[in-house]
C-alpha cells in the first residue's frame, strides 16, 4: 500500500502547502479573521461524526461543533466563546475548550473531553505527507474572498468515543481540513453554501463547494482523487433533499465532470443531522453514506447553509434533526 500511495502522490501537484502550515498561521487585523482545524469522519454504515475548532484570535476566542452518531446513539455540540489552548498553540496544534488538534507528519491526534462524549482518535493521511490538497487552487479564485486559504487531506480515523457509558470502537474513512483568513458568514446571499466531502476508500475521494456571493455570483470548486490523480473542476451540481417539513435536508447529489471528460455522481443518502447556530448563521452538518455499485459502500459528510436564523432564544423548526446539545437516543 506504501508504494501504491507513493505512485498516487507522485501524480499530486505540488500546490505550495508545507508541513508548515498545519500550525497556527499569523493572524491579520481584519475583525472577521479567524482559523479552523477539523475531521469529518465515516464508516459509511452506522457510524460517523465530526470536530470542528475554531479560533477566532483578535477576539481571543474559539469556537466548536462536534457531533457523533452510532447504532442506538447520538451526540450533538455546539458552542463559541470558549477558552482557546495558547499552550498547544506553542506545539503546533489547534485547541478551544475541551477539543485539541496536534497535526503531526501525516498524523492527526484528536481528542475531545466534554460532558457525556470523550474522543480519543487518531487521523492518518492516505498519501505520504505532506499532500495537503487546496480547495481553491487558483491564485484569484474568488471562493478564497469567500472562505479564506483552505486546504484538505483525505484519510482515516481509529480510535474510541465514549458518549454516555458507552464506548465505541471507531475505524473510518475521514477528511481533515485546516482554513484561514477573513470569513464573515452572513455576506453570503441568503446565507447561501454547500461543502461536501465523501470518499469510498484511497481509490476515490472527492470534495466540492458551492456558494452564492455577496454580489449574486455563484462560486464553484472541487476535486476528484481517483486511480492515483487528482483532477480539479468549477463544473460542479449540488442537489440536495428536503423531507416533508421543507427545512429538513434527507439526502443529497453532487456531480462532477473533470477536465478530461469523466463525469462522477456521488449520491448521498444522510445519517444524522444536526441543525447549529454559529455566528449569526444556520448551518446544517450531516454525516452519511454512499452506494456505488462499482465500488461498493463509501461515507459522506455535508455542511449546508441558506436558513434564515431563527430569532434569538428560539428553537429551530425541524421534525428531522438534532437541534439541542447533549446525548439523545435514536
Amino acid at each position: 500500500m506504501q508504494d501504491e500511495n507513493a505512485r498516487i502522490v507522485s501524480r499530486i501537484p505540488d500546490m505550495g502547502f508545507v508541513a508548515e502550515d498545519e500550525a497556527l498561521q499569523p493572524a491579520s487585523s481584519d475583525p472577521f479573521w479567524q482559523e479552523s482545524f477539523w475531521v469529518y469522519w465515516g464508516d459509511g454504515q452506522s457510524d460517523g461524526g465530526c470536530v470542528h475548532v475554531g479560533q477566532e484570535i483578535n477576539d481571543g476566542f474559539g469556537n466548536i461543533w462536534a457531533s457523533f452518531f452510532s447504532e442506538g446513539v447520538t451526540y450533538r455540540r455546539v458552542a463559541e466563546h470558549l477558552p482557546l489552548d495558547a499552550e498547544l498553540w506553542r506545539r503546533g496544534g489547534h485547541g478551544a475548550g475541551g477539543y485539541r488538534f496536534e497535526p503531526s507528519g501525516g498524523q492527526t491526534r484528536i481528542t475531545a473531553r466534554d460532558a457525556d462524549y470523550e474522543a480519543d482518535l487518531l487521523f492518518t493521511d492516505f498519501f505520504p505527507y505532506p499532500t495537503l490538497l487546496p480547495m481553491f487552487p487558483g491564485a484569484n479564485d474568488p471562493a478564497k474572498r469567500v472562505s479564506g486559504t483552505h486546504y484538505q487531506t483525505p484519510g482515516r480515523v481509529t480510535g474510541t468515543v465514549r458518549v454516555g457509558n458507552r464506548v465505541i470502537s471507531v475505524d473510518a474513512l475521514a477528511q481533515r481540513g485546516h482554513s484561514w483568513g477573513a470569513r464573515n458568514h452572513t455576506v453570503l446571499r441568503g446565507h447561501g453554501s454547500r461543502w461536501i466531502t465523501g470518499a469510498f476508500g484511497p481509490e476515490l475521494s472527492f470534495s466540492a463547494y458551492a456558494a452564492i456571493r455577496d454580489d449574486g455570483s455563484i462560486v464553484l470548486a472541487g476535486f476528484v482523487i481517483e486511480d492515483g490523480a487528482v483532477q480539479y473542476t468549477n463544473d460542479v451540481d449540488v442537489v440536495v433533499e428536503q423531507g416533508l417539513d421543507g427545512v429538513t435536508y434527507r439526502g443529497g447529489r453532487v456531480t462532477m465532470t473533470l477536465p478530461d471528460g469523466r463525469r462522477h455522481r456521488f449520491d448521498c443518502v444522510f445519517d444524522n443531522v444536526n441543525l447549529f447556530q454559529h455566528h449569526g448563521v444556520e448551518l446544517t452538518v450531516t454525516g452519511g453514506h454512499m452506494l456505488r455499485e462499482a465500488k461498493g459502500q463509501g461515507w459522506c459528510a455535508w455542511e449546508i447553509k441558506d436558513r434564515p436564523p431563527t430569532p434569538p432564544g428560539g428553537v429551530p423548526f425541524t421534525l428531522g434533526c438534532l437541534v439541542l446539545d447533549g446525548l439523545q437516543q435514536k
